[in-house]
């Protein structure tokens, strides 16, 4: 059976494991959410939607 990244993270020193943590929420705060791309565009949700051929309450779940 594979060993999952959470498992080989448990398995680092607690200091390593601190890095870790500390770059994924410096990443993480770099990235733009879909909403926030949409509204950066000026669209609507339903705008989107339209235009990816999909429906309001799609583009409201993605955004969740």
């Amino acid at each position: 059976m594979a060993t999952t990244l959470k498992e080989k993270i448990a398995r680092l020193d607690p200091d390593h494991q601190a890095e870790i943590a500390a770059e994924f929420a410096r990443l993480r705060a770099g990235y733009l959410t879909l909403k926030d791309l949409r509204k950066a565009r000026g669209l609507t949700q339903m705008r989107l939607a339209e235009m990816l051929g999909q429906n309001q309450v799609s583009i409201a779940k993605l955004e969740r």
